[in-house]
């Protein structure tokens, strides 16, 4: 059985280990995984799959760009969009990067399957609806036409 078109959960991360086993677990809860080698590769990919990606995984420390500041760029996109960040460091690395308007949680590594689980269960509950993601997305480009 497919997944829904936007059940997407947008993957980044320099590791192919961990990405193999990141794509295995987001496909294993019946989702569909949005590969990307780095930041640049994330948001990219963000651009390209907007509404259908539900949730971000990124790793916090990738070459180029990493999660931290990845987040900030997808969030000027899309505030509201749930995110679980990823890392062997400190978690305390998300404090700043908390919203009021969207999920953010932090998974340590190396990973615990059953926590990546929960986590992105906890992350897809918390995305708001693909209506309400359209309208986001309208509002803002009427918005951008107007500063035009």
């Amino acid at each position: 059985m497919d997944a829904p078109l936007d059940n997407a959960v947008l993957l980044a991360d320099d590791d192919s280990t961990t990405r193999q086993l990141g794509r295995r677990i987001i496909e294993g809860i019946g989702l569909r995984a949005i590969i990307a080698n780095d930041g640049y590769d994330a948001l990219r990919m963000f651009h390209r799959h907007r509404m259908s990606i539900a949730l971000l995984l990124l790793d916090v420390r990738m070459p180029k760009l990493g999660g931290p500041d990845l987040l900030k760029a997808l969030r000027r996109i899309d505030p509201q969009v749930p995110a679980l960040l990823t890392s062997s460091s400190d978690p305390s690395v998300i404090k700043p990067l908390a919203s009021k308007q969207a999920y953010t949680a932090f998974i340590p590594k190396p990973w615990r399957l059953d926590r990546v689980e929960r986590e992105l269960r906890l992350g897809m509950a918390q995305r708001p609806s693909l209506a309400a993601r359209r309208h986001i997305g309208r509002t803002r480009l009427r918005a951008a036409g107007a500063d035009a």
